[in-house]
């Protein structure tokens, strides 16, 4: 298991990066709804579907980590989505959320996994 203040203070942040694991992410009040993390700031997500999904609508987003972190194995958020648009794959929809609610733990999870999972450029 590992934790989160393990990646030490002075470790270089970016604000948004795509990640290399392909995360499942998951809406907790719409059991249909599936989706895979491309990539996510602290600020907001993109996801891909294979359904495009309507501007301005809310979620209870739950995005499941590839380890389990400090005991915890999904980043839980309230969010809005805010466009929805064809992917390079014309098979998927690229859709961008908003974050609007996280608590400290999930919030610190997200840079875990920017930090773990982000490519480097």
């Amino acid at each position: 298991m590992r934790r989160v203040w393990e990646m030490g203070k002075n470790e270089r942040r970016l604000p948004r990066k795509h990640i290399i694991y392909f995360s499942e992410v998951h809406d907790k009040s719409n059991p249909l709804f599936s989706a895979h993390l491309v990539d996510i700031s602290k600020e907001g997500i993109m996801v891909i579907t294979r359904d495009m999904i309507e501007a301005n609508k809310h979620f209870q987003l739950e995005i499941v980590l590839p380890d389990e972190v400090d005991g915890r194995d999904k980043i839980n958020c309230r969010a809005v989505s805010k466009w929805s648009k064809k992917d390079v794959n014309p098979d998927y929809y690229a859709t961008g959320f908003e974050i609007e609610g996280i608590d400290i733990i999930d919030s610190e999870l997200i840079e875990f996994l920017i930090y773990e999972y982000g490519f480097n450029d």
